[in-house]
């Protein structure tokens, strides 16, 4: 069920109308220049019009790079998500939601994500998700917006399913990674490792 072309621009949509879209892969393709002011992301992945939610979504192998927006967009479902490149995407690298009513499923891997306008990975509002983010590498060197340019956001109230580690996270020679956790950022890991119990072996 592929999701309204002029909403979702030059990128893939999974959901939205119907019964539950299940069992795609989305393998070896360049998402490039999807340049769309109303596209939400390259990849979007979302419950449809009756709460239906996509399953066993696996993208693997890709490249996404110069979208206006961000990489993959999950806003109720589940999702695998792993070995992909974002680069250079206008606001965030992977964002995750979940609408009231409706329930995501993230296991992200071993993905490259650098030159973000924004997030690295956002999560947002995401109370009934489970999310398990690992052996990721993020990289963000736009300091012109470091004020408002996370590596890693987690912004909702601590999820019980939420597990981070393992990844590498370098901000660029002028700046440092930031971390959020809840409503607060903080510049250090030690000091968002201590709050959230997460990224415990990450760097």
């Amino acid at each position: 069920n592929g999701t309204n072309a002029t909403k979702e621009g030059a990128g893939i949509g999974i959901g939205e109308y119907g019964p539950a879209s299940h069992d795609i892969t989305i393998q070896g393709v360049t998402f490039y220049s999807n340049n769309v002011a109303t596209s939400a992301a390259a990849i979007v992945v979302s419950a449809t019009e009756i709460l239906a939610l996509p399953y066993n979504i696996i993208i693997t192998h890709n490249i996404i790079a110069n979208d206006q927006q961000g990489g993959l967009l999950l806003v109720g479902g589940s999702v695998t998500f792993t070995y992909n490149i974002v680069s250079n995407v206008g606001l965030y690298g992977i964002w995750v939601d979940s609408p009231t009513g409706t329930t995501s499923t993230l296991t992200a891997y071993n993905n490259t994500i650098y030159n973000t306008g924004w997030d690295g990975m956002y999560g947002w509002s995401v109370k009934a998700s489970t999310i398990t983010f690992k052996n990721n590498l993020l990289s963000n060197t736009n300091t012109a917006l470091a004020q408002y340019h996370y590596d890693v956001g987690w912004w909702f109230p601590p999820t019980r399913t939420l597990t981070s580690d393992y990844n590498l996270v370098y901000h660029g020679p002028s700046g440092s990674p930031v971390w959020v956790w809840g409503n607060n950022a903080y510049t250090g890991l030690s000091a968002f490792q201590g709050i959230s119990s997460q990224d415990l072996h990450s760097t």
